[in-house]
């Protein structure tokens, strides 16, 4: 990344001019200006995250991360030929409300793909701690600082708002034969502009709200809940379009007064507006002048709080915010109760208190789980909400299906999540320690490792259980269908910690990452294949279970005996790896340390 303190200040003689100074850095940056190098600056920052940050250079990933959020337009544009071309002799062209679901599906997904991005990127929508003490010694004024990060700010959202629309504006408007194709890609382009300008103004006013209500502190501490939340909520929009796109004349002509809160139908009205003028229903408009409405006050309300939270975050920054509370006796009695029955042994319980403590002062790590666990989220809502049509009107229903698959849904995204997470390190010059005591982990600190995301998997799918249970307690009416869940639950914990952790013989957040993503396309193969039946089978198991009470003692010797043949496997394996020399890496650590940089 481009070294911006080299283009405004220069040790040896710092009242230096700008021109003489730009003579040290490189060729490509002398013809910049100052705001140039600082949009560049902000722009590069925007990608420059540990949690995601891909090889090569900075172009490079923004020409793949734009062309993977344009494929899903172009593939649904292509998959819609057929609908408008070729369809069956005797029979009419694609009908009015099909085709506005085709229009709705395009103003969703820009929208929530401008929502994702922001919410991602959403500890660099103001300058951190490394952008104040980067910039702000160097002679440039406040008010540059700022245009600069609004500029690069504006231009970030513009490419992705671009192409998120880009290829459905393209093809959508060819293969739908309407009247003009002109109107017809204007109104496209004009509807989810507005769409994914709402989305991403709601989320940048919503932080800028939080700074200047509440603190710099406190929103640190309840970021990650706001980040997973606002993540579950655009995805669960996503996961409900095939559901909405189907009843859309159903919700849009009922009378309901509750589709009139939903933003994406306020651009879907746009749209209609724009492409069918006066014609269009009379919902339409009125979606419209709602959505026309709410993007003013949205807009307004960013340019209020922008400036104001910007300035606060900057002298918060500067200051220090850091308040560390006292321990309390409760987490000393957790501590204890946890040492006596999980961690018995000094290794264990070092790197039991290890990955807790990492978690804690590691924030794209507690980011990257928030945004997980809100994805988890989404899909069970998609799974569990469905629509039930009563004389002409849609109701919202619970599916059996649904509440039944939350267990073994949870139970897989929260083991997974974790390892991911585990693989991902943290400061590797940092794990000094690791090679002066043995780089090798034992048995001792894989067993930490599991225990201690098994117990958090276990409390997690237990509360998911219960509150399947408070809000439709006919899914599991009786003492032996919950006690039956129960049971498949932890089971289903156990198992799945022992199989996804069997070849993880490391110390959680100290492998290099490269190594860590080495297997990662088969992994997400055998994830989009090996998903469903799982969840499945989960399921049937679980009904099975309930059947019988002669079926609980075989249900727990199968988890014990699975349980026992996969820890003995291990073991093998952890055996197998201590008979192996050392490592050539393990003999120049202290040079790895980076002591002379």
């Amino acid at each position: 990344m481009l070294n911006i303190s080299q283009i405004f200040s220069q040790t040896e003689n710092p009242v230096l001019s700008l021109e003489v100074q730009a003579r040290a850095v490189r060729k490509e940056v002398i013809q910049m200006n100052r705001l140039v190098v600082l949009v560049r600056h902000f722009f590069e920052r925007f990608f420059d995250n540990p949690m995601t940050s891909l090889e090569g250079e900075i172009g490079v990933r923004v020409v793949q991360i734009m062309c993977a959020i344009a494929v899903p337009g172009l593939m649904v544009a292509f998959s819609l030929i057929p609908s408008y071309f070729i369809f069956p002799p005797n029979t009419q062209p694609r009908a009015f409300w099909p085709r506005v679901g085709d229009h709705y599906f395009y103003v969703m997904y820009a929208s929530v793909v401008m929502g994702a991005v922001t919410v991602f990127e959403w500890d660099q929508l103001f300058p951190d701690l490394i952008d104040i003490q980067v910039l702000t010694p160097l002679p440039v004024p406040a008010r540059k600082l700022f245009n600069a990060k609004i500029t690069a700010l504006a231009v970030f959202l513009g490419l992705f708002l671009f192409a998120s629309g880009l290829l459905g504006a393209i093809f959508l408007p060819l293969i739908a034969e309407e009247p003009s194709i002109f109107r017809h890609f204007l109104s496209h382009v004009l509807a989810i502009a507005a769409g994914g300008v709402f989305t991403a103004a709601f989320f940048i006013a919503l932080q800028g709200i939080l700074l200047n209500t509440i603190g710099e502190r406190f929103f640190r501490w309840i970021s990650p809940a706001f980040r997973g939340l606002s993540l579950a909520a655009l995805l669960i929009v996503l996961f409900l379009f095939p559901l909405l796109s189907q009843n859309l004349q159903l919700l849009l002509m009922s009378g309901n007064p509750y589709v009139f809160y939903f933003p994406p139908f306020w651009f879907l009205g746009f749209y209609q507006v724009l492409l069918q003028g006066h014609a269009a229903l009379p919902v339409f408009h009125a979606l419209a002048a709602t959505g026309g409405w709410a993007l003013l006050s949205i807009v307004t309300l960013v340019f209020l709080t922008y400036p104001l939270a910007y300035r606060r975050k900057t002298r918060s920054a500067i200051e220090g915010t850091v308040a560390k509370s006292a321990r309390h006796r409760f987490a000393d009695a957790r501590d204890a109760i946890v040492h006596a029955v999980f961690v018995h042994k000094p290794t264990q319980r070092a790197v039991y208190h290890f990955i807790g403590k990492t978690l804690k002062h590691a924030p794209h790590h507690r980011v990257y789980l928030s945004m997980y666990g809100g994805a988890g989220f989404a899909l069970l809502m998609a799974s569990i909400i469905a629509f039930k049509q009563e004389n002409g009107h849609l109701t919202l229903v619970l599916s059996e299906r649904g509440l039944r698959s939350a267990i073994p849904v949870v139970a897989f995204l929260a083991v997974t999540g974790l390892k991911t997470a585990f693989m991902s390190p943290v400061a590797l010059k940092a794990n000094w320690p690791f090679y002066g005591i043995g780089i090798r982990p034992d048995g001792d600190h894989v067993a930490s490792t599991q225990r201690w995301t098994l117990l958090r998997v276990l409390i997690l799918t237990t509360a998911v259980l219960l509150f399947a249970k408070i809000i439709a307690p006919a899914v599991f009416p009786g003492v032996r269908q919950l006690a039956a869940q129960l049971l498949v639950a932890q089971g289903l914990c156990l198992l799945l910690i022992d199989v996804l952790f069997l070849q993880f013989l490391s110390i959680p957040f100290t492998v290099p990452l490269v190594y860590s993503k080495r297997n990662m396309g088969f992994l997400l193969a055998a994830f989009l294949i090996l998903f469903p039946p799982f969840i499945l089978q989960a399921v049937d198991a679980g009904r099975w279970v309930e059947r019988s009470y002669w079926h609980f003692p075989i249900a727990v010797l199968f988890i014990v005996g699975a349980h026992l043949a996969l820890q003995s496997q291990q073991q093998r394996v952890i055996r197998e790896r201590a008979s192996l020399p050392e490592s050539e890496d393990a003999d120049d650590f202290p040079q790895r340390l980076g002591l002379a940089d």
